[in-house]
């Protein structure tokens, strides 16, 4: 019997000079640092559960709440912005009601690499990445 696939990571890298970067800096700009706790929180719940994606919907920001203590409203309105500076891809947000980025796609595919999976899934409706052949498509 064959193993099941597994699409979640164990970790995943984070940039040392990922304050650096401009859309971080627009975001901590207009939400501060709760922006930035926001979106680790959302890179956590992203690779820890489908790997490259996360559904978003009002239980999202439910869960995010319990987590960094901020309200329902503070987290909505930071995963907005989120999206506004292009931390997440709007076109797929809007389409599918999904948060990805080519970033985290990137990323995704990176750490797979290096668990030495052989073969990486992304469903054809949310690559961003498709200028690569490393990836098959679901």
């Amino acid at each position: 019997m064959a193993r099941p696939l597994v699409l979640n990571l164990k970790y995943f890298p984070l940039d040392v000079n990922f304050l650096s970067d401009t859309k971080i800096r627009r975001l901590k700009r207009e939400c501060g640092t709760n922006g930035i706790t926001v979106w680790f929180v959302l890179l956590t719940i992203i690779y820890g559960d489908k790997g490259y994606y996360v559904e978003y919907d009002d239980k999202l920001d439910l869960d995010i709440s319990e987590v960094t203590d901020l309200s329902e409203k503070e987290v909505h309105t930071i995963i907005e912005t989120t999206i506004k500076v292009n931390l997440f891809d709007e076109q797929i947000h809007k389409e599918h009601g999904i948060l990805t980025s080519r970033g985290v796609q990137k990323r995704y595919i990176w750490s797979m690499q290096g668990f030495r999976r052989t073969k990486i899934f992304i469903e054809e409706r949310l690559n961003l990445l498709k200028d690569t052949d490393v990836v098959e498509t679901l």
